[in-house]
């Protein structure tokens, strides 16, 4: 039961997790907007995300380590929960070194007068944020596949 419980509150936490990446991605590309719309954009973004992302990223970690150590008996679905984590904390060091450092410059931008480079800044972060999209979304196809090849697993004893 308690393995059960740990592989749907991973898959929620996963799926939530990059369904905000892919969105970002798809649904909010800034190349079309003026400074004054990318500015304001990126800036509720970044303060509506903050609190709640770096929450959910390491939970999935965490939730994914502990899968991959229970299953160990299971070299293939152990490995699979490896590499899943090892795509979640790449996804982390990208947005920690990539994406946060232009965050930090963007949120200190006036809407009205920005910076010089704001259009370097823009397309540094797409850059950084394609980049983390794909460890992210990676990481939730391997999680799903991993969960899937676990199925036949012995019930859950613990």
């Amino acid at each position: 039961m308690a393995l059960n419980v740990a592989r749907f509150f991973l898959l929620v936490l996963l799926s939530l997790f990059a369904g905000t990446l892919f969105g970002t991605l798809v649904g909010y590309n800034p190349a079309s907007l003026s400074a004054l719309a990318f500015v304001e954009q990126q800036q509720n973004a970044i303060r509506s995300f903050i609190p709640i992302l770096p929450i959910m990223g390491g939970l999935c970690v965490v939730l994914t380590v502990g899968l991959a150590f229970r299953l160990r008996s299971d070299r293939r679905v152990c490995y699979l929960h490896i590499v899943a984590a090892i795509l979640m904390v790449a996804a982390a060091l990208v947005t920690r070194f990539g994406a946060q450092p232009i965050n930090e410059i963007v949120m200190t931008l006036s809407a009205e007068a920005p910076a010089a480079n704001w259009l370097q800044l823009r397309d540094d972060w797409r850059h950084w944020h394609i980049v983390r999209s794909v460890a992210g979304i990676s990481a939730l196809a391997v999680t799903v596949i991993a969960i899937l090849a676990s199925k036949g697993a012995p019930a859950d004893t613990a």
